[in-house]
């Protein structure tokens, strides 16, 4: 049967195939035990690596070497112990490998429905205020952080028109906030951060 990237290796959305891991972990089942597997990078001729099949059926290979960033057709075949027959190639498992993380995104805005008072002045009652921006690639997850750079205040997807809005997961502390975002693609791999907006959060009359 054809290959399957292990889980543990599809790094960011699991299950699309697309990972950050160069060496990544290739299983599948079928062959007798202590037949040998024997992986095939998309010309069919260049061996990625082999293992064993081991008694339940199964096997686990991963690459000698890493694989180079981009599409992957990945196939296998299973030789017999005793007779060094060489099976024919298996269906392929299509991976990409995708180290480069996205482009830093640009700077957050503060929603203007969450703008109380002096539009535009970035000083707002609303504890949990709608963070919005645009230019970022769709399905890819926002983040939101606080000030210091590691404390996640919320997360959203891009849209197909390439905007999020998120708000945060819990009401913000008065006063001041420095709130940045990054962008983290189908791979896992997360941008560095935008620019940040400032806002104050001022509940006191």
């Amino acid at each position: 049967s054809a290959p399957v990237l292990d889980s543990a290796s599809d790094s960011g959305v699991q299950g699309d195939d697309i990972t950050n891991e160069t060496q990544p972990e290739v299983t599948g089942t079928g062959g007798a035990p202590g037949d040998t597997v024997t992986l095939y990078d998309t010309d069919g001729t260049t061996v990625l690596g082999t293992a064993t099949v081991v008694a339940n059926g199964t096997w686990s290979v991963t690459p000698d070497a890493p694989l180079t960033e981009g599409s992957h057709d990945l196939s296998v075949t299973m030789t017999e112990t005793a007779a060094g027959n060489e099976s024919a190639p298996s269906a392929v498992l299509s991976i990409v490998i995708d180290t480069s993380a996205p482009n830093a995104p640009s700077a957050p805005v503060l929603d203007s429905a969450s703008d109380s008072g002096v539009q535009g002045d970035n000083v707002t009652n609303d504890i949990q205020p709608a963070i919005t921006g645009s230019g970022a690639t769709p399905d890819d997850t926002v983040t939101i952080y606080d000030t210091d750079g590691t404390t996640v205040l919320g997360t959203g997807t891009v849209a197909a028109n390439g905007t999020w809005s998120i708000i945060p997961d819990a009401p913000l502390s008065e006063g001041s906030h420095d709130v940045s975002v990054t962008v983290t693609d189908a791979a896992g791999n997360e941008s560095n951060p935008s620019s940040a907006l400032s806002l104050d959060i001022d509940t006191t009359a």
